[in-house]
């Protein structure tokens, strides 16, 4: 099993595998704890995928002196449709359903929610990997551990301000049964023909979650800071493995040591090919979603299969 590509995104790493189709149901879930605040950021995004349609629904709960500064939507749901180029939105501080054009979705993602420019811009970025060789057991699979580190300065040009960052993450690996590989074909299949109708990676999910945390403290839009992230990363070595979890550590680079400014915890919760109800991909809000907790381990490493 391969992973596309290593970049920040790697909490919504794609699989790479054949067109055979089935049902996909994903749930990851991420913690943040900041440094210099109390309080957490805790997110659950579960995508559901159904031939050329999908259904993602993220929550979003925080908590101490966090929840002060920090504003998102607690519960939003989309309904994708590549066949009629649509994308449905539920939110909570919305009434109805928002029906926005395939073509048109990236764009109306980076205005939504605008941040102010604050006048700072990624100057020079870098990237590597890091060695490692341990292995630990996440949900009852060994995985291999995989670090790789991306930095980046930042200038403000009228005053000249300068500061640097880096993004350290861990990802802990572990191989899929070659049947499982096949049947998430669909997922697979449904992500770059979605990706393409955009014009590449959208900050969604649990990646715009840590993006809009991210880009409080850095002081850039967060649409920058993804897209600096992305290009930054994307030459690093393909890696083979599917992400049972990971850690992030975000810090300021310091002229003696580093100081961390936050760090962010994912893990893999369920991946389902239950068959699902077409229910699932009608655009409505009154639906409540049932997942299918299932054993992961079931579902994973059957090599020999």
């Amino acid at each position: 099993m391969k992973i596309e590509r290593t970049a920040l995104t790697l909490l919504t790493l794609l699989i790479t595998a054949s067109s055979a189709f089935a049902d996909v149901t994903i749930i990851r879930s991420l913690k943040l704890k900041s440094q210099r605040e109390k309080g957490t950021i805790q997110a659950r995004c579960a995508t559901q995928v159904h031939g050329r349609t999908a259904r993602r629904e993220t929550e979003v709960i925080t908590s101490g002196d966090l929840s002060e500064g920090f504003q998102y939507p607690v519960r939003t749901i989309t309904w994708v449709s590549l066949d009629k180029n649509t994308v449905h939105l539920l939110e909570p501080t919305e009434p109805d359903l928002q029906k926005v054009s395939l073509n048109r979705w990236a764009d109306y993602l980076a205005t939504h929610h605008p941040a102010p420019d604050t006048g700072f811009r990624i100057s020079q970025t870098w990237s590597r990997v890091i060695p490692e060789d341990e292995t630990k057991v996440v949900r009852g699979q060994t995985c291999r551990k995989f670090t790789f580190e991306w930095r980046f300065e930042t200038e403000n040009p009228e005053t000249y301000a300068k500061r640097q960052y880096g993004v350290r993450t861990t990802l802990w690996l572990t191989d899929l049964s070659p049947a499982l590989a096949l049947r998430l074909g669909e997922e697979r299949a449904f992500q770059t023909d979605y990706k393409k109708r955009l014009g590449g990676m959208a900050l969604e999910d649990l990646n715009a979650v840590t993006m809009q945390y991210a880009a409080k403290l850095v002081d850039l839009d967060k649409d920058t800071l993804f897209a600096a992230i992305s290009q930054g990363t994307a030459h690093l070595q393909r890696i083979a493995g599917y992400p049972m979890a990971s850690q992030t550590e975000w810090f300021l680079v310091g002229f003696k040591q580093n100081k961390t400014l936050f760090t962010v915890a994912s893990e893999l919760e369920t991946l389902s090919l239950k068959r699902l109800e077409e229910t699932a991909f009608i655009p409505a809000k009154n639906y409540v979603p049932s997942y299918d907790e299932i054993d992961v381990t079931a579902q994973l490493m059957v090599k020999n299969r």
